[in-house]
């Protein structure tokens, strides 16, 4: 994945890219999610071609890989015309990787995320279909009664972040500082939280 690091690129950058691709080598599905709206797609295929060496990889024994399922989605189909253009280019990324499965999607109108969700949880363990489940059924890296060690307080900051990124349909950055504003009010029935961004 080194070839993906441009040498312009401070530390932290060169950090951040490192370790998602440390997480790419030991995961069991990666999926890679394209917005087909970008007039450029050259460092998606780059991505992808280095997907395709990955699986290359896995063959090999000397290499701890355990990727299992690549899947490639190509997202906002409601924002892209003409529509024939997406199968040529979903055709171009699985000329540069052979993706298991390809998604034409569009997560704001909810269009075949359905499909997305259904392949995804058969084949990491859900009780959907019992024979991926035993095949695929893995110790969960956290037991399910371990709470979160985050403080009340910023446990709902998390939530309304998160609530910020599903409602937002525009690209916003990453760096989102959310702040409590005053105490936090509770009663028997609802919890008062003041939040400023």
């Amino acid at each position: 994945p080194l070839s993906l690091f441009h040498p312009q690129r401070d530390k932290q950058q060169y950090d951040l890219h490192y370790a998602a691709w440390q997480a790419v080598y030991s995961s069991d599905i990666v999926v890679l999610i394209v917005d087909p709206t970008n007039k450029s797609q050259a460092k998606n295929v780059l991505i992808a071609q280095q997907l395709q060496s990955i699986r290359r990889d896995c063959t090999d024994q000397t290499h701890n890989i355990d990727i299992d399922k690549l899947v490639l989605v190509l997202n906002k189909c409601d924002l892209f015309w003409p529509h024939d253009k997406l199968q040529e280019m979903a055709k171009m990324f699985n000329d540069a990787c052979r993706f298991d499965i390809t998604l034409i999607t569009s997560a704001k109108n909810w269009k075949r995320v359905d499909k997305l969700k259904g392949f995804l949880l058969a084949h990491i363990g859900s009780t959907m279909n019992e024979s991926a489940a035993t095949r695929y059924s893995r110790k969960w890296k956290f037991d399910n009664h371990r709470k979160t060690t985050l403080s009340r307080k910023d446990e709902m900051l998390q939530c309304v972040h998160s609530k910020i990124y599903q409602r937002c349909h525009q690209e916003v950055p990453y760096m989102i500082e959310l702040e409590v504003e005053g105490e936090i009010e509770e009663n028997e029935e609802r919890m008062t939280v003041n939040i400023v961004a």
